[in-house]
């Protein structure tokens, strides 16, 4: 058995994550629902990319790992504030804020 080379993994583990993150969002129109959805997905892709880091066979291939997961906790980050926008707000997307 021939091991999969990582990109080739890492499309797959993206491809499913999509399709884990849409039938979710499919089940509910909330919101704020959505974007836990999508923190946890991104906390998970986080975790996903950090963990092969430190197995790395080449200087190019950790750094690569090493910028999905940065950019991972930078989505995380953006969708903890939109997070926290709509549930101190209340319904922030429909137009009816107080800001």
């Amino acid at each position: 058995m021939t091991q999969a080379h990582p990109e080739d993994e890492i499309k797959t583990i993206l491809a499913e994550l999509k399709d884990h993150m849409m039938d979710h969002v499919k089940a509910s129109s909330d919101e704020f629902q959505a974007v836990s959805i999508a923190l946890d997905s991104e906390k998970a892709a986080s975790e996903f990319y950090k963990a092969p880091v430190d197995e790395a066979i080449d200087e190019k291939e950790r750094s690569r790992l090493s910028k999905l997961c940065e950019e991972q906790r930078e989505h995380h980050a953006i969708l903890l504030n939109t997070h926290s926008f709509i549930k101190d707000t209340g319904d922030w997307l429909s137009g009816k804020s107080t800001v």
